[in-house]
């Protein structure tokens, strides 16, 4: 086994971890989809031969799904199932689309995240650690969704820098969940 696939499955296993601490939290579903990504992604391109680039838009809208209000799911449904039938019906396996679907649901993702952080913030005058790390999290997923489409020779480099930061970010997310997460109270907040 190669150091690259050492690392893969290092996060792999981390990411089984996260979604233990979030049952009964808003972010359940979200680390959930995590925790089966990758070995799910592993054993399609080992067994399957269909290319990650084609699956990891569709758990990236599952996790979407799951982050959105009642009004969006409806649109969710109808983007998953032209993707969908977009995989069916195309030979064309090795395409840029999945990439640039998932690099724009990921966009999507983080716009959410940050709203979240945001909302809390202005509820409690305070950062929550876990939201903040958060936000963190899919921002690396979107620059590294957009590398990689930019260039795919420096975006390997970039998936295995952003693989180490992440699983950092897997274990934090394994030790606190948005609800005991360390908050740092901001002082001269009251206007």
């Amino acid at each position: 086994m190669t150091i690259e696939w050492s690392i893969i499955y290092l996060s792999m296993f981390i990411w089984l971890l996260p979604p233990f601490r979030n049952v009964g939290t808003k972010y359940f579903f979200f680390f959930f989809v995590f925790a089966i990504e990758d070995p799910l992604a592993v054993f399609v391109l080992k067994k399957i031969h269909l290319f990650h680039n084609m699956l990891f838009p569709l758990f990236t809208l599952f996790i979407l799904y799951s982050l959105v209000n009642k009004k969006n799911k409806r649109i969710l449904l109808i983007v998953t199932a032209v993707y969908l039938s977009y995989i069916i019906l195309s030979s064309d396996t090795n395409s840029q689309l999945g990439f640039f679907l998932n690099s724009i649901l990921h966009v999507y993702i983080f716009v959410l995240f940050v709203s979240d952080f945001l909302t809390y913030f202005d509820e409690h005058h305070s950062v929550n650690l876990f939201l903040t790390l958060l936000v963190c999290y899919e921002f690396i997923a979107v620059s590294k969704n957009i590398l990689w489409i930019l260039d795919l020779s420096k975006g390997i480099v970039i998936f295995f820098v952003s693989l180490f930061i992440q699983i950092f970010l897997g274990i934090a997310f394994t030790i606190w969940n948005v609800n005991n997460s360390p908050k740092f109270k901001i002082k001269g907040m009251d206007l």
